[in-house]
């Protein structure tokens, strides 16, 4: 069984502090707990073994596309799923990703590119704050 591991982002200081830092007392102090984000990994890696946090924004190499897809890490109904972004979809009015869990694939078809975070360019500002919506409403529901 994998070990828990968890990273985090400090809000104010917009930088992500990797695992081990986050519970060492000389580099957060107590009041830097209180701006940050914890993100869990996922128990899965990408394809260059790298490991997979909630908020990592992933290329996803699908085979029944020519073209890779980016994709939002996140956690909802028990899940670590991702958000497939479809900009198709957004032309027909339908809601503009689609949502899979992230355990159905191989790691040789993953690749990080970024977080949320600190690249939310890649996806966009709006793209990030729809899913997060979304993700906060399945929250609400269960």
């Amino acid at each position: 069984m994998e070990v828990m591991k968890f990273r985090a982002w400090h809000t104010e200081k917009e930088i992500m502090l990797p695992p081990w830092s986050i519970w060492k007392t000389n580099l957060v102090d107590y009041e830097d707990k209180c701006h940050l984000i914890l993100m869990l990994y996922t128990g899965v890696r990408d394809k260059h073994r790298r490991y997979i946090y909630e908020g990592d924004i992933l290329h996803v190499n699908r085979q029944d596309s020519i073209k890779k897809h980016n994709s939002l890490v996140y956690f909802t109904n028990g899940c670590f799923c991702y958000a497939l972004i479809n900009p198709f979809r957004q032309l027909k009015g339908e809601r503009k990703y689609k949502v899979e869990p992230l355990y159905t694939w191989e790691s040789k078809n993953l690749e990080i590119i970024g977080n949320k975070y600190e690249h939310p360019e890649i996806l966009g500002e709006n793209m990030v704050q729809m899913i997060d919506t979304q993700t906060n409403s399945d929250k609400e529901e269960e």
